[in-house]
């Protein structure tokens, strides 16, 4: 029997009801930003929509609707925005995950998840 693998749809985490869940946004400084940021630029691309995101904050452009993973998570483009502007708070579990994986994406594991039949998005 082959590995089941379970990729996590970061939305799920910081969305309510399609927006933006204002507990997630925070004044703080956010730990380790730019290597949280190469790393969500450094995903492997898993879609492509034409579509631009508008911010809800400050309705300015977000970016692209394109998913990127790393194999256990899958996130938008557009979220890099709430990051560098709106400094939105990830769930612990994958900021763990980008230390766990010393902010590098292995783009071959990636593949191999996804074009894994067993694989489910949660």
């Amino acid at each position: 029997m082959n590995k089941e693998y379970i990729i996590k749809d970061i939305l799920n985490f910081i969305l309510i009801d399609g927006k933006i869940n204002q507990d997630a946004l925070s004044s703080d400084l956010i730990k380790n930003k730019d290597k949280i940021l190469k790393y969500l630029n450094n995903g492997y691309k898993v879609s492509t929509v034409s579509t631009i995101q508008q911010c809800e904050i400050c309705n300015k452009p977000a970016g692209p609707i394109n998913y990127f993973s790393d194999g256990y998570w899958i996130w938008p483009k557009w979220l890099n925005h709430y990051l560098t502007e709106h400094n939105i708070k990830f769930p612990k579990k994958f900021l763990e995950r980008m230390e766990l994986n010393n902010y590098n994406i292995d783009k071959n594991f990636v593949r191999q998840v996804l074009e894994d039949d067993n694989t489910i998005l949660e």
